[in-house]
């Protein structure tokens, strides 16, 4: 289920295959593919990250025009970071070509040695890379905000017109509806292939 704001409609309708053609179709970049097609290219993106900024400075830089349920108070910087300004390398990953779940994203980033995102990362990507989320929905599984019995985690997405922060309660689900990426810092020397990304992260369990 993802949330948006009131009497909105879902601004990803008409963008993507419908989930019951999501195994079998693919897309002209290769971002969503079939059983025997290739798979996507990894695109690493530099990010700069100010930490001196608050989070809702943060979410101001990147002129959304919505930010539905997003509370900034409900997602600290980590202390150690604040007032300062940090370079990453950072990986939106496509992994999701079959269901997936967040316990096996967060362990095969683990393998690979790259840091899940959190919000200010997340923020940093959409304000200085605007275009991606137009493309697809970016998902910080860090970023996640505990309510009731679900657990809202916050993702980047977009249209043709519009760009937005989001929440989704596909946390404790499978991510298998959308061509969803998944945001991460990366090691320094990564360098790795899309096949093999993918398969280190369906082999994690």
């Amino acid at each position: 289920m993802i949330s948006y704001p009131f009497g909105i409609e879902d601004p990803f309708k008409g963008l993507f295959v419908e989930p019951g053609d999501f195994y079998k179709t693919m897309t002209a970049d290769s971002n969503i593919r079939a059983e025997n097609i290739s798979y996507p290219t990894v695109t690493i993106y530099p990010i700069v990250v100010d930490y001196r900024r608050t989070v809702k400075e943060m979410i101001r830089a990147g002129k959304y025009s919505d930010t539905h349920d997003i509370a900034p108070r409900n997602y600290p910087v980590p202390q150690e970071k604040i007032g300062r300004v940090l370079n990453y390398k950072m990986g939106p990953f496509f992994l999701n070509t079959r269901p997936i779940k967040s316990r096996q994203v967060l362990n095969g980033f683990k393998k690979i040695g790259a840091i899940p995102s959190q919000l200010p990362e997340l923020l940093a990507l959409g304000e200085q890379h605007p275009e991606l989320q137009n493309q697809f929905p970016i998902v910080a599984l860090e970023a996640v905000e505990h309510c009731f019995i679900r657990e809202w985690v916050v993702f980047l997405g977009g249209c043709r017109v519009a760009r937005g922060l989001y929440t989704t309660s596909c946390y404790f689900q499978r991510w298998d509806d959308m061509p969803w990426r998944f945001a991460a810092i990366l090691p320094e020397n990564f360098l790795i292939s899309g096949e093999k990304l993918i398969k280190a992260f369906h082999s994690s369990r």
